[in-house]
Order: structure tokens, then sequence, then C-alpha cells
């Protein structure tokens, strides 16, 4: 009886550790499958034109700011609060930027002193802070080697580029369909400016023309020798629509808000924009 009885207790033990061990692992596939659906991870490439808004060249003369063609692209994650409502983050690298021309006045050929001006201010009107360097550039036997002439014309076109590594925080509403979902969203973004280039393109124009074109890596800080500050912070609008296969098709618009000119004050500033439509694929 006793043996009886011990062998029956040992069956009850092991049955009961077999429930307990089969009650973990549903719970565990329990707490995956709700991690799969509160958890979603999706890439995204785009085509950009990005552009820099200044502020304190309203009087300048013969100033042209245009836009860029460049790049964003990343990876996403959701995480979802319910069907509707969701965060999303993830890492982008984003390329930002613009395009400038600026066209001085005449200067007369008994002014060379003006002339040297005329070229740091060029610079320093399109919103960059190197206009010693962007004079020596030229140097004065470029400018004694023109034709003589009774004025001579200074023009400058600038080609800025800037690749960051953005982190944005958009909160997303979805909306769905019988053949998908259509999301908006807005949020804050930060970027942190890794490498980019100049390139300036310095005319100065009599009978002939003499040209001087340089191309230079982005100086990030914030003093004079410095071309763009490092860090920039703004706010990302969203909107798109996913099938039902993942595959989705969306827009955005970036509103940079920091004033990434470097040691200038309240009546000058650097502020990017972008505008973006491309592709991307939501993983299941």
């Amino acid at each position: 009886m006793m043996v009886r009885h011990f062998c029956s207790v040992k069956l009850i033990k092991m049955k009961t550790s077999k429930l307990t061990l089969l009650t973990a692992l549903l719970i565990m596939i329990g707490l995956s499958a709700q991690a799969q659906e509160k958890y979603t991870f999706g890439i995204k490439a785009s085509f950009a034109s990005t552009k820099f808004i200044l502020k304190g060249l309203e009087d300048a003369v013969n100033f042209k700011n245009s836009s860029r063609n460049s790049f964003i692209a990343g990876a996403t994650v959701n995480y979802n609060f319910n069907e509707k409502v969701s965060l999303q983050s993830g890492l982008f690298l984003a390329k930002k930027g613009g395009n400038f021309e600026f066209s001085g006045e005449p200067v007369e050929e008994e002014q060379p002193e003006q002339l040297t001006d005329s070229f740091s201010n060029a610079r320093q009107s399109l919103g960059l802070h190197r206009g010693a360097m962007l004079a020596s550039h030229i140097g004065a036997d470029k400018i004694s080697a023109l034709p003589e002439a009774d004025q001579y014309l200074v023009s400058a076109k600038v080609q800025a580029s800037i690749l960051y590594l953005e982190i944005p925080l958009n909160f997303i509403y979805t909306f769905s369909t019988s053949a998908g979902k259509f999301h908006l969203g807005t949020g804050p973004y930060y970027a942190l400016g890794l490498s980019g280039n100049i390139k300036t393109e310095i005319t100065v124009m009599a009978e002939g023309h003499q040209t001087d074109v340089t191309d230079e890596k982005v100086k990030f800080g914030n003093d004079e020798d410095s071309d763009f500050r490092r860090h920039d912070f703004g706010v990302n609008f969203l909107a798109g629509y996913q099938l039902n296969n993942g595959i989705s098709i969306h827009g955005g618009y970036g509103l940079g808000l920091s004033n990434i000119a470097p040691n200038s004050g309240d009546e000058s500033s650097i502020k990017n924009r972008l505008f973006s439509v491309g592709l991307g694929y939501s993983f299941k």
C-alpha cells in the first residue's frame, strides 16, 4: 500500500510539473504574441528636396535662395498603444542643405579694396562665416590678371550640404480601409551633423572673367571659423498609406527650429527645411 501511495504521489507531482511547464510555455507564447502586436519594425527610403531658410538677408541685392535634391533613409520602430495610436522612432541618415546665388554691385576699377571686400561680403551674405578665407582664395594676382575695364562685377554661387543622423519621435494616428491603412503623424526630431561640404564658385566679370572654385569640408562649431552648428532640432509632419502586404508610400515635411548658423545673434539665422516622398516596408 505504501509503495502504491508513493507512486501515486510521484505521478501527481510529475503531472503537476508538466502542467506548470505547459502553462509557463503558453504564457510566454502569449506574451510574445502581445509583444509582436505592440512593436512593429520597418524601413523607409525617400527622395528629398532641402532648403535653408535665412533670416537677415531681406535687403540683400541680387540674392537667390534655392533648394537642392537629396535623400533620407533609415529604419523605424513603432510602439502600438492600440490599433489606431502608436509612437514611432528610429534612426535615419538625412542629407540637408541649400543652394545660393549672389551678385554684388559693380565695382570701379580704381577701388580694388572694395572689390576684395565684395568677395568677403558675398560669402557672409550667403550665411557662411569664413569670408576672409574666401577673399584669400581669389588673391590680388587673379584680380590683376583680368583685362582692364571700367567696372568689375562679383558673383558667387554656393552649394552646401550636411549629412545628419536623425532621430524622430512621432505620434502616429492610423485609420484602416479594406486594402490597407492611412496614417498621419507629427513629432519632434533631433539631428546630429556627421559631415558635409561647401562648394563655392566666385566669378569676377569684366571684359573677360576669372572664376575660382573651392570645395571644402564643413567645419562644425560655434565660432567665427565655423560654417554650421552640429546640432539641429525641429518638428516632423508625416502622412502615408500602407497596403496590407506591408508596402507603403509616404510623404513628410521637416521644419527646422534650431539656428544652425554659428556665432550669430538674433538678427540672422539659418534653419533647415526638408520635404520628402518615398517608399517603405513594414515587417510583420
